[in-house]
């Protein structure tokens, strides 16, 4: 245990168990740099890595670009110090990978977003670092399309599939009309647009030839209408600018009304179809379908005058297909009341119990996920 005043360190690498300790004031892309310096990777990756700390996505259990292949913040912690509301220190922090004594209280105060306490620290597992990536956008006519492509890169790719995003023609549309320098790779704007990359540690060409030979048999079978591979890493950055810039490009256009939902692959495409059509409301539509996660975000005036209306259609279509109105992004406060709604009567009597029991007096974090009542 070492607990300072400023909690922006890397404690230590252990390489040959590819496990990294840091502190929770540590900048993921400070994580990055330090795993980068002994030939690992930590793969965890989102817009905001640059700023955004250790401690933040562990409470938040953020997700990010790579959960297909590497799994959420939850999946890459192999134990954490953290401070009970009374002082106990909890130290569970180690570099085994199998550690069968008990309870796992790391997995417990991993996206509990600081109401059981703080996380301090974390041990968090490493990979090789990819030294081939191969970055590419498909056109396709429907979101069926879109997954039976998934399942085939997911297949012919040996689970080196590590990015699978999909992008609605709407997104795009604001992407490439508000935004100076975005420019679709093709013609003309496809029904729906995805992204993916690919990425492996061997160096050699050998997942590029795969990637060529599945996306070929995909436009033989008529599941992509376009494609195109990066053939550069500015190229490959380009590309990855028209998925990321989506929430600018929705600001630029006067905002909108976010979801970050979930629900099963095999339900998507009827979801999508059974969003609520009016009238000065587009649907933006983006985000990680290969982990069934996709951002559907309400735009327009009509939209942002009645915010509550957009949440409440988007979230009755989400719980009957049995999904998550919070994906990634948490509960926090302001879904409190959807937690309640939708939540499992069990499950939210066994937070209830944990949280009067550890913390009876709702100091930590009071009013986030569990409500006022907590």
């Amino acid at each position: 245990m070492c607990i300072r005043d400023s909690l922006a360190s890397v404690r230590w690498v252990r390489a040959a168990d590819a496990v990294l300790c840091a502190e929770a004031g540590c900048t993921i892309t400070a994580v990055h740099r330090a795993a980068a310096e002994v030939g690992l990777a930590f793969p965890l990756s989102f817009g905001a890595e640059g700023s955004a700390q250790l401690g933040g996505a562990l409470a938040t259990n953020a997700g990010g670009t790579e959960v297909l292949r590497h799994g959420t913040t939850r999946e890459l912690v192999l134990g954490v110090e953290a401070v009970l509301v009374d002082g106990t220190v909890v130290d569970t922090l180690r570099s085994v990978r199998k550690d069968n004594t008990g309870y796992d209280l790391a997995q417990l105060l991993v996206g509990a977003e600081g109401t059981l306490g703080v996380i301090t620290a974390a041990s968090v597992r490493l990979v090789p670092a990819p030294v081939r990536r191969v970055v590419g956008m498909a056109a396709v006519d429907s979101v069926a399309d879109a997954i039976a492509l998934l399942a085939r890169l997911r297949a012919t790719t040996d689970g080196r599939l590590t990015s699978f995003e999909l992008v609605a023609a709407a997104s795009l549309d604001l992407v490439t009309r508000r935004l100076e320098g975005a420019r679709s790779p093709f013609a003309s704007t496809p029904v729906w647009s995805v992204l993916f990359e690919a990425t492996s540690a061997v160096d050699d060409d050998a997942l590029e030839r795969t990637v060529e030979s599945a996306l070929a048999a995909a436009l033989t079978a008529g599941e992509v209408a376009d494609a195109t591979l990066a053939d550069s890493a500015d190229r490959a950055a380009a590309l990855w600018h028209l998925r990321e810039a989506v929430p600018e490009a929705e600001l630029a256009a006067g905002g909108s009304v976010k979801h970050d939902v979930s629900v099963p692959l095999e339900h998507w495409a009827g979801f999508v179809e059974a969003l609520p059509r009016a009238d000065g409301v587009r649907w933006s539509v983006f985000g990680h379908l290969g982990d069934a996660n996709l951002h559907v975000n309400a735009v327009g005036a009509a939209a942002l005058a009645d915010e509550a209306a957009s949440s409440a259609s988007v979230y009755a279509l989400v719980a009957g297909l049995g999904g998550s109105f919070s994906a990634e992004h948490g509960v926090g406060r302001t879904k409190t009341a959807e937690l309640a709604r939708y939540g499992d009567p069990g499950a939210l009597a066994a937070m209830t119990a944990i949280k009067a029991a550890r913390e009876p007096h709702g100091l930590m974090n009071p009013g986030v996920v569990l409500g006022s009542s907590a």
